[in-house]
């Protein structure tokens, strides 16, 4: 008996070390070809539009250097209800990577021509190699234009000041709006420069036609402070030119940021994310947005 247990762990073992000689073949539907990326904001009452362009990289590339495929640009069109819009466009940066052939660019509306609220446009790119895809988005309409920025609270732990602020804004009624705000503040005591945080994303959904704040529990920040030119440390007032950017947002834009803000890139146990894309012809994002600068004196 005892024999036999040891030949069927032999069989087993040898089986088992057999099997890890081969590799697994993959199945042909996970077997996919790179494509192209196009992921573009448009932005209401301006003549400029920042795109990039780039290569998905399969899933199973077996190590290979996606920049063999390169892209070159044959044309790049911008049309409005089927009407040519005049352009001119130049590659900002040419960034190829070993996985990623990136490039980014701009394009430039004609003299008098400006990306209108309301209007629909395309944005379509066409390669050397006949490959095309494009995109659509409507600007938005309604951007609020005022609203109320104000000191919520403060909280001081011996070494710091925090304030924490809240903004509200009155949403116009009848529409579906989504919103993403930022706030804005000067670094360093420089007026000229500064930083935008804390961007949320917010939607009329359950709101439609009210006040919308951005969020319960306030924006809060610590105190700062610089030195001046004589070497002394002054406290700044920030609330005197905390300002804020309320950018409207198409559906597309929306959906998109919603779900790249529950991205977790270094969370290797993370869900993968399945992102929205309204691309023809390849993946990404061809959106529209119309913003605000609230600036509180």
């Amino acid at each position: 008996m005892k024999k036999y247990i040891q030949l069927l762990i032999a069989i087993s073992a040898a089986c088992f070390l057999s099997s890890c000689e081969d590799e697994v073949p993959i199945p042909e539907s996970l077997k996919t070809n790179s494509k192209l990326v196009l992921n573009a904001e448009l932005k209401g009452n301006t003549q400029e539009i920042d795109f990039n362009l780039s290569r998905s990289i399969p899933l199973y590339n077996s190590g290979k250097n996606n920049n063999a495929d390169e892209i070159e640009i044959a044309e790049i069109s911008l049309t409005n209800d089927g009407k040519i819009i005049p352009i001119t466009y130049y590659e900002k940066n040419d960034n190829n990577g070993w996985y990623i052939n990136y490039q980014q660019f701009v394009v430039t509306l004609g003299q008098d021509y400006f990306l209108i609220p309301g209007k629909k446009y395309q944005l379509k790119v066409q390669t050397t190699k006949n490959e095309v895809i494009y995109g659509e988005a409507t600007i938005p309409q309604y951007v609020p234009t005022e609203a109320k920025l104000y000191l919520d609270s403060t909280n001081d732990d011996g070494y710091y000041t925090y304030y924490t602020y809240k903004l509200e804004f009155q949403d116009k009624a009848g529409e579906n709006n989504y919103y993403l705000t930022s706030y804005f503040y000067p670094s360093q005591g420089n007026q000229n420069s500064g930083n935008y945080n804390f961007e949320e994303i917010l939607t009329d959904a359950s709101k439609d036609g009210k006040l919308l704040i951005t969020s319960e529990k306030g924006i809060s920040f610590r105190q700062e402070y610089y030195l001046d030119q004589n070497g002394y440390s002054v406290n700044y007032n920030l609330f005197n030119d905390i300002g804020f950017k309320i950018k409207a947002l198409d559906y597309h834009a929306y959906t998109y940021f919603s779900i790249l803000k529950n991205y977790s890139g270094n969370d290797i146990f993370a869900e993968p994310l399945n992102m929205h894309s309204n691309v023809e012809g390849g993946l990404g994002i061809v959106c529209a947005s119309n913003e605000q600068i609230v600036q509180i004196k």
